[in-house]
């Protein structure tokens, strides 16, 4: 289900040329890019709605069709109060592997905590982020692409208590893919602005006249 941008996605060949001026560049502007299909893909989980309510009763769960309520809120299933987090989307990642410079976001991985970067410089730490397991990630592929519990949603668990059966064909509301198409305007414009700017100092450092050292 997640999204993964790297060096040499055709999609983005502009990547390729900023890392070629600078490897910390190319590493920040990956992160610019995942942070912002990030954003992008859990609002539009946040702008998607269904109809299924969970309702607390007696310590007993039941499902119902209702009103129109946001996809991905959760609820604790012992007191029915909204959990922590509320929702879902807070469970989109964004997670760049520095060593493969690939950023996935929507995937599976431990907790981190992630280099803030200027300039392609390493200037601190962000705050950290917390894992992202198998069963959490099921729920996302889930509700993204939905489909059949036996077929195409194989490590998906379904609760005791849920509608349906592994025959039922969930549906699915493609948030990841309208995050993306979202973002590829402001991932471009982030890739950009940055090759322009590695390219001007590039320029400006050919310029400068060699200094002569004496060696002793």
């Amino acid at each position: 289900m997640s999204v993964r941008i790297e060096i040499f996605d055709g999609t983005t060949p502009m990547l390729e040329k900023i890392q070629l001026l600078s490897h910390g560049m190319a590493l920040e502007v990956l992160s610019v890019a995942g942070s912002i299909l990030q954003k992008n893909a859990r609002n539009a989980m946040k702008r998607s709605s269904h109809n299924w309510h969970q309702i607390y009763r007696n310590g007993k769960m039941t499902v119902k069709k209702g009103e129109l309520r946001e996809l991905g809120l959760r609820i604790n299933q012992t007191t029915g109060s909204s959990a922590n987090p509320d929702s879902m989307s807070n469970m989109i990642t964004s997670y760049l592997n520095e060593k493969s410079m690939v950023v996935t976001i929507g995937g599976r991985h431990k907790s981190f905590t992630p280099n803030k970067r200027t300039g392609g410089v390493v200037t601190g730490r962000l705050g950290r982020i917390n894992s992202v397991g198998k069963k959490t990630h099921s729920i996302i592929h889930k509700l993204n692409f939905g489909g059949y519990l036996d077929k195409q949603l194989p490590d998906y668990e379904r609760a005791k208590n849920q509608i349906g059966t592994k025959h039922t064909k969930y549906k699915g509301y493609g948030f990841m893919e309208q995050g993306y198409s979202e973002s590829k305007a402001a991932m471009v414009d982030a890739m950009t602005n940055r090759y322009n700017s590695l390219l001007h100092k590039a320029v400006n450092r050919a310029d400068v006249k060699v200094r002569r050292r004496k060696v002793v």
